[in-house]
């Protein structure tokens, strides 16, 4: 049997049958970002690392539904299909190197991320702060699937690098909006709060909304959050003007 016969039967003992029936290998070897085409559909794991410099999720590769990217020297081997679940703090690490992509004149030093309520469907929430010296705050949210896959990315209002947005409203129908719309309607009732000292929970369907429970320095309470309407902050059983 030759080398590389050899090579890929062990290969193919290190992962299942499908993952390895299904392996794709993409390089950054001169640090520029690349893409490959690939069925992702099923996910992406990345299997083996072949290249000196780090290959890290949201960082240096990542993928989304035509493909996968990587940069940064990264070389690797994916499996696709083969899946698999990453960690909580696989995600918090994605979603840190992802605000600074997006803040690239902020070091990662000052970029904080905490995991949040994990949304209805069963994807992370992960919370990001960045806060450096002598610098404006930016803070916002991602949400991260099981498999690694980043499904969205999004500055708070009024704390990204345009200083877009402005909340108070519903502004959409999803889970993931009514608990951005809480988090939001809450920070503007308590200014000197940072966002991330304000945590959300999981939003519960009521007929024509959410409620949404928030805790918060010195208050806790809930959120009423409807479509198109102004958002209804209770705490002690009084409502938040």
């Amino acid at each position: 049997m030759n080398a590389s016969r050899l090579l890929l039967l062990v290969s193919c003992l290190l992962v299942s049958a499908a993952a390895c029936a299904q392996t794709l290998t993409c390089s950054s070897d001169d640090m520029a970002r690349h893409f490959c085409r690939a069925n992702t559909s099923n996910g992406v794991q990345m299997i083996h690392q072949r290249s000196g410099s780090p290959c890290t999720q949201g960082y240096s590769w990542g993928y989304d539904n035509g493909g996968i990217w990587v940069d940064h020297g990264c070389r690797a081997d994916f499996s696709l299909g083969g899946g698999g679940s990453i960690s909580s703090q696989e995600a918090q690490r994605s979603c840190k190197n992802t605000a600074g992509e997006r803040l690239p004149s902020v070091p990662l030093a000052y970029i904080s991320v905490y995991r949040g309520s994990d949304t209805g469907d069963g994807n992370y929430m992960i919370n990001f702060h960045a806060q450096p010296p002598n610098n404006r705050v930016s803070s916002g949210f991602c949400i991260i699937a099981k498999n690694g896959q980043l499904l969205r990315f999004q500055f708070d209002p009024n704390a990204g690098p345009n200083q877009g947005g402005g909340g108070g409203s519903s502004g959409g129908n999803s889970a993931q909006d009514a608990m951005r719309s809480c988090k939001n309607t809450v920070s503007s009732r308590m200014p000197n709060v940072p966002l991330a000292y304000i945590h959300i929970n999981q939003a519960s369907p009521v007929a024509g909304g959410y409620m949404v429970n928030f805790q918060a320095p010195n208050l806790n309470g809930f959120c009423n959050v409807y479509r198109n309407q102004p958002v209804q902050v209770w705490s002690g059983g009084r409502k938040l003007q």
